[in-house]
């Protein structure tokens, strides 16, 4: 419903109103509002009133290209692309378990090693046991599955062979 400003000159529209004029939600407007990439005549409470006029000539922003989460190497593992692991988290640990002879070493994260180890040690037959840990989280787990994939077994389990792998799981925790 557009009706007349103050002064009786200006066109005014609800957030009604801009979204269907422009192909939005309501709740996209609400946030652009919010983002300062809209502009708003006044607000009375919690209704925004905008100038018809001047919105007839504003184009939304563009929207963002999907960004790729995951994408596949040559030998068919998921591996999270560089842009996620931008945006990946640094807080919590990362850390390598295996069972306490030796075989294959899992790489993870978690808020809580101890925590994670007795869960893990549920599932399993053989006493498990935190070989190295490190700060990091996403970012630091992300950064050695790239870095041993070619010894990826499945998932997040990996071969011990790995001459770099050995070496992180002699220093330890």
């Amino acid at each position: 419903m557009v009706t007349t400003g103050r002064s009786g000159m200006q066109p005014l529209g609800t957030t009604t109103d801009v979204a269907a004029a422009h192909g939005l939600t309501v709740a996209q407007v609400r946030m652009l509002v919010k983002c300062g990439k809209l502009p708003v005549c006044f607000r009375a409470g919690n209704r925004m009133r905008f100038d018809m006029e001047l919105l007839a000539s504003w184009q939304p922003p563009a929207p963002e290209p999907p960004r790729r989460r995951m994408r596949r190497d040559k030998n068919g593992h998921w591996l999270l692309s560089d842009e996620r692991i931008g945006r990946m988290s640094t807080r919590g640990w990362c850390y390598m378990i295996q069972s306490e002879h030796g075989g294959p070493v899992k790489i993870g994260k978690a808020d809580d090693v101890g925590e994670r180890l007795r869960g893990l040690q549920m599932s399993t037959p053989y006493r498990l046991v935190v070989r190295a840990k490190f700060r990091g989280g996403g970012q630091t787990e992300a950064r050695l599955h790239r870095q041993f994939r070619k010894w990826r077994l499945h998932g997040e389990w990996f071969n011990d062979e790995a001459k770099d792998l050995r070496v992180l799981l002699e220093r330890g925790v």
